[in-house]
């Protein structure tokens, strides 16, 4: 069961944050709200979430053609 609800969180945050558009030229620093869901989630599972949303960011920017 505990391993269901961590795959359950997993999908539901990378579907939730994977929909945002990235903007490779005027790319932010990454900080969470203070008051954000993701706080409240164990440290490891913060990690992966944060490193696979990076990740794609990163291949999503390499992927673009840059513009002339």
């Amino acid at each position: 069961m505990k391993v269901y609800k961590l795959f359950s969180v997993i999908l539901i945050s990378l579907i939730s944050f994977s929909s945002f558009a990235v903007d490779c030229e005027q790319e932010k620093e990454f900080s969470l709200p203070t008051p954000h869901w993701l706080r409240s989630v164990e440290p490891e599972l913060q990690y992966y979430i944060i490193y696979h949303l990076s990740t794609k960011v990163v291949n999503d920017c390499l992927s673009e053609v840059p513009s002339e």
